[in-house]
């Protein structure tokens, strides 16, 4: 009888024992899945929620998707416009592969054209063989302007005093924001 008690007195403390490390497990977890940086100004903590997916340059400027499947995309603040006739172009920059943000300046560069930006077949073929690849936002100037070429592009960043953008995938800033809350742009991110 006493065997059967101190058996059964050993499974109550082993059972403890694991309840308490479990608890200690979660705590410890929650306190790390939480050590995201909170910033003053709610436009740098935006991630998008789930599943979206969002990350802040310089404010206003932020690069989202809708999810996983779909492109990252730069949300410009109207001031890129492409003048076709009687038309205009507004841009966002589509499907963007490779971005750097230095003093304050936007770099992008997409890969993307749009095969039927309008019903006119004319105005199509104008905006395809002169889609803009290249991409610099200035939001202290309220400066967006693209560029067909990477020579032209380079030409305008060197006149700005950057050399060589330092590029980086949207899939990595994103990785890098959703798990620290800090990109090296953000304002209290030092």
């Amino acid at each position: 009888m006493q065997m059967k008690h101190h058996k059964s007195s050993l499974e109550k403390h082993i059972k403890t024992t694991i309840a308490y490390l479990l608890v200690v497990f979660v705590a410890i977890c929650s306190s790390s899945c939480n050590s995201r940086v909170h910033h003053i100004d709610e436009f740098y903590n935006d991630d998008g929620g789930f599943p979206a997916s969002q990350f802040p340059l310089i404010k206003p400027y932020y690069v989202d998707r809708l999810d996983s499947r779909n492109p990252w995309i730069l949300r410009l603040n109207g001031y890129l416009w492409v003048n076709i006739g009687s038309d205009a172009y507004k841009y966002d920059v589509t499907d963007v592969r490779k971005l750097s943000v230095e003093s304050r300046i936007i770099m992008a560069y997409s890969p993307y054209v749009d095969e039927h930006p309008f019903d006119d077949p004319q105005v199509d073929q104008s905006i395809r063989e002169h889609y803009y690849h290249w991409f610099v936002a200035i939001q202290d100037k309220n400066i967006e302007v693209g560029f067909e070429t990477e020579s032209a592009f380079l030409e305008y960043i060197h006149s700005l005093g950057i050399q060589q953008p330092d590029w980086q995938t949207p899939d990595d800033l994103f990785g890098e924001f959703a798990q620290t809350g800090c990109l090296s742009w953000i304002p209290d991110c030092k």
